[in-house]
């Protein structure tokens, strides 16, 4: 059996986070995309921490079910959002964890991370 160990998802500019963001929920909410997704983002921003810091620490303790727990959640809310490539780092660090192999999935933790700060940035810049 093959396990990645690391990422080869790239790690997103805020500016391609927006477009990819906007297309989706545009095309996904029609007219009241506008108005919708200043409230997505705040929302996503107020979740999405906890769940970040939970698998950090899940990782730390070799907590399979927390990791999978919290990038399945990850995963979830932010497709619905249109943010595809964090969700793919989600469901990356999430399928490492279902195997059980928590050191691939902290492998891959970093440019997590770092897309997830990319996004945090992004989303930023619509709830100010």
């Amino acid at each position: 059996m093959n396990f990645q160990t690391q990422s080869t998802l790239p790690v997103s500019q805020p500016e391609s986070i927006l477009k990819e963001m906007n297309e989706w929920l545009t095309e996904t909410l029609g007219d009241s995309a506008e108005f919708m997704i200043p409230e997505l983002a705040e929302m996503f921003l107020e979740d999405a921490p906890s769940l970040v810091q939970m698998i950090q620490y899940a990782l730390s303790q070799n907590d399979v079910v927390q990791v999978r727990n919290a990038a399945h959640t990850l995963k979830g809310s932010s497709a619905s959002m249109g943010l595809h490539i964090f969700s793919k780092h989600c469901k990356e660090i999430e399928t490492q964890a279902k195997t059980g192999n928590l050191a691939a999935a902290a492998k891959q933790f970093p440019q997590f991370e770092a897309e997830y700060m990319q996004v945090v940035s992004a989303l930023q810049t619509i709830v100010e």
